[in-house]
């Protein structure tokens, strides 16, 4: 059996060579580029990143500069409700909720705050 296998491997040796050659050269060579890729873009925290700041419109310091970050407005401030919900949830026009409600049934609100005023909230898929 041994001999079987050494017989065809020595047959086989040239090949056996190139295969392992190149298979070896391909695995060098996707990790040299993994690692070039992490040194062009590396990780640099220069501060303490405050996420909450960032989307509350919350004061940040710099030096002694004070900046205010504004949270982003949505374009379209308009929401809508369905007159055959019994719910009483109304939805932005960007959530699936609103794009679900038949035209006919749609009762258009100019903000969020005015349909609160009427009695309705917001619904749970439109956070």
């Amino acid at each position: 059996m041994i001999a079987k296998m050494a017989k065809w491997v020595k047959s086989y040796a040239y090949e056996l060579f190139m295969v392992t050659s190149v298979a070896m050269i391909a695995v060098i060579s996707y990790n040299l580029g993994g690692m070039q890729a992490v040194q062009k873009s590396p990780l640099k925290v220069t501060q303490d990143a405050s996420i909450f700041n960032a989307v509350s419109g919350a004061q940040e310091t710099e030096g002694d500069k004070t900046v205010v970050q504004k949270a982003p407005q949505p374009k379209d401030p308009r929401v809508v409700v369905s007159k055959n919900s019994s719910s009483k949830k109304y939805h932005h026009i960007w959530c699936a909720g609103a794009k679900q409600i038949n035209p006919e049934n749609q009762i258009w609100f100019d903000t969020a705050q005015a349909a609160e005023t009427a009695g309705y909230t917001l619904a749970g898929n439109c956070q």
